[in-house]
């Protein structure tokens, strides 16, 4: 009795330590998360500040009366091709922000399924324990009733 006691305290002991290391790795990645997502935002905001500004600068440059031919094409070309880059920098946003979702709901479902598993282990144990006892009374009894 007093082995099954000290078993359960050092069980105990065990997941408390597991509980304050799993608490302590969510927060860090929480953390981290936090960061990333505040990068991603003023990476996105620096993005389209800096091809507004170029993109109104070559509108600009082509409006300009005094510019020949050839340069207002050149102009054009440039300000399609900054236009074009936009759409690929939302593209890309967009497939990160998917991509992140999917990350936040699969950690989710990692976490659950994590939880669950300790779940069925802790019933596993009880259960060996349950049919050790079991057994044990039936030895005794199974002794008791040879004798």
């Amino acid at each position: 009795m007093e082995n099954l006691n000290k078993q359960r305290e050092e069980a105990d002991k065990i997941e408390r330590f597991q509980v304050k290391a799993v608490l302590e790795m969510a927060k860090k990645v929480r953390e981290r998360f936090d960061y990333a997502d505040t990068a991603q935002w003023l990476a996105q905001d620096k993005n389209l500040e800096d091809l507004t500004m170029v993109s109104n600068s070559l509108s600009e440059w082509l409006m300009n009366p005094k510019i020949s031919e050839s340069k207002k094409k050149e102009l054009t070309d440039l300000l399609m091709s900054i236009w074009r880059v936009m759409a690929y920098c939302q593209n890309i946003e967009t497939i990160c922000k998917t991509a992140v979702s999917k990350y936040s709901v699969n950690e989710s479902k990692i976490g659950k399924l994590e939880t669950e598993i300790r779940i069925l282990k802790m019933e596993k144990e009880q259960l060996e324990i349950n049919k050790n006892k079991e057994i044990d009374v039936l030895k005794k009894e199974i002794e008791f009733i040879s004798k």
